[in-house]
């Protein structure tokens, strides 16, 4: 736009002479709270330990609840810095786009130098928004517009448009639409959720639209980008929460916290970054704050920086001038294997069940049996790299739903398309876990686990009502292998929850409960574990199966209680060689349990509990067809799906590849034949 004179209405600012300091960047220590000691015997797995394991055992306890703003360690040092001055632009009522420099934003000197009037026609646009490395965003009805300036003052891109976002130029929004440090634009609905825009590195297009960030809470009004991640949502009854969100691997970093309250009096925010906000007072005054991600303290509290600010249409800081530490996880190389088994989901009271596994060429290849046929339909979908175990999950309407890994640890996600055999394109779910997703539900949400390089525990929301995925949390849990969590259904107390087994360095078998916002307890209960384990849970909750191989190449299994008045029972090793993790099913017969196994040649072998509950299996039996080609992966095994159709044969399935071996498709064996 071209440019014009000062405007002669000047907001005032208040001078100051000292500069600031520029303190130095140190790296990120965000919370991750470990596991420590809890006596407490009353945990579901209460009475698991082997004799050799119980004076090793270990009951812990974490209280990392979701949602509850787990406090970062503190840094040696301020790790907030900016440039020497942080631009500010403001639009006054004939539309002058002027440029304040805001110099030692971060300090308690900080001031305002003389303004620059560097355009003209901007009172076109209900709110401009003034992003990073020289992007400004600005808002009509009808979208939004993107423009660049350049270090020498110049406007390289103007007026590219795109037809979104238009909503957000109203008045009664214009509170409600952000960028942040990295350029992420976040927006706060009607109905109070934050959901993010990803623009490519030229701003040409997009790479994430609507990524749901947290659910929508309809007392929140106003939305600040103050820094790489760094959110502040200010309520209606005028309190202040912090978050901090990480686009690339969509990680919540550090959990919602309350940081204040009376910050309704303020009819514009904004920010130049590193946690420094400027709250505008209805009367003009403009004032300065600061607060400090590891001390979790504002540093500096309502410092009159200006006034006179009320003749402007629009006020808007560069999100980038002042920043803090940034965490961006590196892509990893998950620990999977062509043999891992498909993902797997069962539909209670249904002859239905989804079946999807990474395909060689294609993608994935998605499977469904409907228990009628005898047969399973299926097909590979293009869709991103996938390697390891997908996570299946089944929404509210009954579509299916899939969320895989690639080989650099980023996820992906996507649903069914309604009515068809196919998948809708896939998103962009963050992620860059050293492990495969695994899931299971509690009422009208699904929970994904998985395990980031580090050892530490994180899982992901999926919302049953719409599909939604939410970012990554950490969970609070530490000291992990890198191997896929399993994740079952059971009951905690009189309600719904989950139960979880994970390996730990060391070879330890440890299970826990999950009640949808945090781990409850943690017990081992075993040692020498080298892969995912397996639990069966029998109807009523009460009694289950454990099963997992060792490091001695064996296959070891046990009743367990998982609830008060469960039967328990040894372990017991199951003598002969076989391939990867097990899996365990109800049988043929409706109190025998079949742990099931990959035999060396790509086949599976079975083996049926000895009575009904009796916690004995007998010798593995081959099964009774050879599967579709050769590199027959583990079995997965759809746990309530014997008990929902009666009659119906116990259903194991094995991803193979196919005999031209192009790729892999599914297969249903055979089961064994128990005599």
């Amino acid at each position: 736009m071209g440019r014009s004179g000062l405007h002669r209405q000047v907001p005032r600012q208040i001078p100051t002479t000292t500069r600031c300091s520029s303190p130095g960047i140190s790296s990120l220590n965000y919370h991750r709270p470990r596991l420590v000691p809890n006596h407490d015997e009353s945990t579901p797995w209460g009475d698991l330990v082997t004799t050799r394991t119980l004076a090793a055992l270990v009951a812990t306890t974490v209280a990392g609840a979701l949602g509850l703003g787990l406090a970062p360690t503190a840094h040696a040092a301020d790790a907030t810095t900016c440039a020497v001055t942080a631009p500010v632009f403001a639009v006054d009522a004939g539309g002058t786009l002027f440029r304040y420099p805001f110099r030692d934003a971060a300090t308690s000197t900080a001031k305002f130098g003389a303004r620059t009037a560097i355009g003209s026609g901007w009172q076109v646009y209900g709110k401009v928004i003034a992003g990073g490395s020289g992007w400004v965003y600005a808002l009509k009805s009808d979208g939004l517009y993107v423009y660049h300036r350049t270090p020498a003052g110049t406007w390289d891109v103007q007026r590219r448009h795109f037809g979104f976002l238009g909503e957000y130029a109203a008045s009664s929004r214009s509170a409600r639409i952000v960028a942040d440090q990295r350029g992420t634009i976040y927006t706060l609905t009607d109905a109070g959720a934050v959901q993010a825009y990803r623009f490519d590195a030229d701003h040409t297009g997009l790479v994430a639209v609507r990524d749901l960030v947290l659910e929508a809470d309809p007392t929140r009004n106003a939305l600040v980008g103050a820094g790489d991640g760094v959110l502040y949502v200010r309520h209606k009854d005028g309190a202040l929460d912090r978050m901090r969100y990480e686009a690339t691997s969509d990680r919540i970093i550090s959990t919602v916290s309350r940081v204040g309250a009376g910050w309704n009096i303020f009819s514009r925010l904004f920010s130049p970054g590193g946690d420094v906000l400027l709250g505008q007072a209805t009367n003009g005054d403009l004032f300065q704050y600061r607060y400090r991600e590891d001390t979790r303290t504002w540093v500096i509290t309502k410092r009159k920086v200006g006034a006179g600010w009320q003749v402007m249409r629009q006020a808007t800081a560069t999100s980038d001038s002042c920043w803090g530490d940034s965490f961006v996880p590196e892509e990893v190389a998950p620990t999977t294997a062509g043999t891992d088994r498909p993902g797997i989901a069962a539909v209670p009271q249904s002859s239905e069940v989804d079946v999807v596994a990474p395909d060689r060429t294609q993608g994935v290849v998605w499977g469904r049996y409907d228990g009628v046929t005898g047969g399973m339909q299926q097909a590979p979908l293009p869709f991103p790299a996938a390697v390891g175990t997908p996570s299946v999950t089944r929404l509210a309407d009954g579509r299916m739903s899939v969320l895989t890994t690639g080989p650099d640890g980023q996820m992906h996600g996507a649903l069914q398309v309604p009515y068809r055999f196919g998948l809708t394109p896939p998103t962009d779910e963050g992620g860059r876990m050293a492990t495969s997703p695994a899931s299971a539900s509690i009422g009208s949400v699904a929970f994904h686990f998985a395990i980031d390089p580090q050892g530490a525990l994180w899982v992901k929301r999926q919302l049953h009502s719409t599909g939604d995925f939410l970012p990554w949390h950490p969970v609070g849990v530490t000291g992990l292998a890198a191997k896929r969590v399993m994740v079952k259904q059971i009951r905690i107390g009189d309600t719904g929850g989950l139960g979880l087994g994970v390996i730990t360095p060391s070879g330890q078998l440890r299970l826990g409960t999950y009640d949808g916002t945090r781990v409850t307890s943690w017990t081992t209960v075993a040692e020498g574990a080298a892969g995912t384990p397996d639990l069966l849970v029998y109807p009523g909750g009460n009694d289950g199966v454990l099963t997992y191989r060792g490091t001695d190449g064996l296959v070891h299994a046990r009743m367990c209680p998982l609830r008060a008045g469960g039967r328990s029972g040894p372990w017991q090793t199951l003598a002969g060689q076989t391939e990867g993790d097990p899996a365990v099913s109800f049988g043929a017969h409706p109190g025998k349990s079949v742990i099931v196994a990959r035999s060396s040649s790509g086949g599976l072998v079975g083996a049926e509990e000895t009575g009904e509950l009796s916690g004995t299996w007998g010798a593995w039996v081959a099964q009774t067809s050879a599967p579709v080609g050769t590199a027959g992966s583990d079995p997965a095994t759809a746990d309530n799906y014997s008990w929902a159709n009666a009659g119906e044969p116990w259903l194991v399935v094995q991803s193979v590849l196919a005999q031209n071996g192009a790729h892999r498709q599914l297969s249903i064996p055979t089961p064994p034949y128990f005599p």
